[in-house]
């Protein structure tokens, strides 16, 4: 990190105190209401293209391997 200080003269190495963040670049506590979390999107059935609902199977056993 560095913390750039425009009112210090070059090689004035006295003790320059606290640092002074800019307003509004430093983290805070929220005290805001709380978010709500996100959920995941509802789950939909698959469809192909002429509208009719696919039928999927998974493959049990490993025979095909």
């Amino acid at each position: 990190m560095v913390k750039v200080r425009s009112d210090i003269a070059h090689n004035d190495y006295r003790d320059p105190g606290w640092y002074q963040h800019p307003a509004g670049t430093s983290a805070y506590e929220w005290r805001g209401a709380p978010v709500e979390s996100a959920s995941a999107p509802a789950q939909t059935v698959p469809y192909d293209a002429q509208g009719s609902i696919l039928q999927v199977q998974k493959p049990s056993g490993h025979s095909d391997h």
